[in-house]
This record gives structure tokens, sequence and C-alpha cells, in this order.
């Protein structure tokens, strides 16, 4: 529950004041970058809402065992993700698989 309320910051305030500054010092590549970063942190909550209530079920096994992350933005798919990512439109061919040990 902490991730959550940790992700929960970031998506409510955290990003979007860090996207208020860099708009205001007209920084492009800052606003790219933590558009990313904000568009990211709301799939990481998602994703952490499905885990918490697949513990709370005691369903668990009902999770994904394999996750793709995405080298450019850190987006995260819990299955095979689409040809690009939807936050940095990075081919799925370059995305790290990370499989449950």
């Amino acid at each position: 529950m902490d991730a959550i309320a940790g992700e929960s910051y970031e998506i409510a305030t955290m990003y979007p004041e860090f996207l208020s500054t860099a708009n205001t010092a007209d920084i492009p590549l800052a606003l790219t970058t933590l558009n990313y970063a904000f568009r990211t942190e709301q799939r990481h909550k998602a994703l952490y809402e499905k885990a918490l209530a697949a513990l709370q079920a005691n369903q668990v096994n009902t999770l994904s065992s394999d996750y793709y992350v995405c080298p450019t933005c850190g987006n995260t798919y819990d299955a095979t993700p689409p040809k690009r990512c939807r936050v940095s439109m990075t081919s799925s061919d370059r995305m790290q698989k990370i499989s449950a040990v």
C-alpha cells in the first residue's frame, strides 16, 4: 500500500509540479522526459493496484510471470507489449523481458 501511496503522490503532485516548472523554463527535452515519467508512473500505480488486489483475494497465481519494460521510459507491460510503447513509441523488440523468479 505504501507503493501505491507513493505512486499516487507522484501522479497527483510531484510530476505536475515538475512539468509546470519545465514548461515555464521552456525546456522541451525536460518536458518530454517528465511526460514519459508521469505517464509511466500512472501505469506503475495500476500494476501495484492489480497486484494488491490479487494478493488480498489470494489469487497471486493470476498475475503475470513475465513483464516487459521499455528501456526508453520505463513503461511496464504485464502482457506481450504492443508493437510500440504507448508512452515513448519505442519498438517492442527493444523491450526488456523480466520473468518472475
